[in-house]
């Protein structure tokens, strides 16, 4: 698919998983940066961004801002918070959504 001129970011979402899938890019591995898979598949940088961002948001990609997007060792999907409530707090909210 080298060349093709992508459009559009669900096609150059579905070429990344395969080269995951297919081990072209290893568990670990720096991939190339945005700017090096936009002219590789002809397409805009905004493209490939959200390509990307969409595979990370999966957990098959690791992100991380100047230091490059890796391949996940362990694929899991990103978590939402960092922190867990405590018993206290959470029990305290669920008793005022009750009250009122």
């Amino acid at each position: 698919m080298t060349g093709s001129g992508i459009t559009n970011w669900q096609d150059l979402q579905s070429e990344i998983l395969n080269r995951i899938q297919s081990r072209h890019w290893k568990p670990g591995e720096l991939i190339p940066n945005e700017v090096d898979l936009a002219d590789e598949f002809g397409c805009a940088r905004a493209t490939v961004n959200r390509a990307l961002r969409a595979v990370a948001d999966t957990g098959l990609l690791e992100r991380r801002r100047k230091a490059g997007t890796r391949v996940g060792f362990i694929p899991c999907a990103r978590r939402r918070s960092a922190f867990q409530l405590s018993d206290t707090r959470s029990k305290r909210e669920t008793n005022l959504t009750h009250t009122r």
